[in-house]
């Protein structure tokens, strides 16, 4: 949306699907509202929440073997979208990247003007046997080199 700041938006996701967004208000608007302090607001769809809120629950057991952690700093082009990082992580890290969280985001001198720096931290699994840190290490290159090649996005090495 042309409200959010570009590389701020995130999607609120229950269930299957979004059922809102959550973000910071785009500094356009911020400047011609006079505004000083950063604004994040959201919107979420009530029916859609309360939809879900009657299905029926499924659980599944704690898995017996361990979790990887793994960050990354990453740097991008600012006008790209933090979800669309996200979303390539999850297909090249298929089927062992459970989960991508943002952990920070920085804009500066340091990095360039027309860059962002995300860091994100990633929880890698398989519910049948303990990853080796070998095929952890492969597929860490593999995320990265794909990041680089399909948008652009490099490690940041300071």
């Amino acid at each position: 949306s042309a409200c959010f700041h570009p590389a701020q938006p995130a999607v609120i996701a229950l269930g299957r699907g979004p059922c809102g967004f959550v973000g910071r208000l785009h500094p356009k608007w911020e400047a011609e509202l006079k505004i000083k302090t950063p604004i994040l607001f959201f919107e979420a769809s009530l029916d859609r929440i309360l939809e879900l809120a009657k299905q029926d629950r499924k659980f599944s057991a704690v898995s017996k073997f361990p979790k990887v952690l793994r960050d990354f700093s990453l740097i991008l082009p600012q006008n790209l979208s933090v979800d669309k990082i996200i979303q390539t992580v999850q297909k090249l890290g298929r089927p062992l990247v459970e989960q991508v969280q943002v952990v920070d985001t920085y804009a500066g001198e340091k990095i360039g003007a027309d860059k962002l720096s995300v860091s994100i931290a990633l929880i890698l699994g398989d519910p049948n046997r303990t990853l080796e840190e070998s095929e952890v290490d492969l597929l860490s290159q593999k995320m990265l080199s794909g990041l680089e090649k399909e948008l652009g996005v490099t490690l940041r090495l300071q």
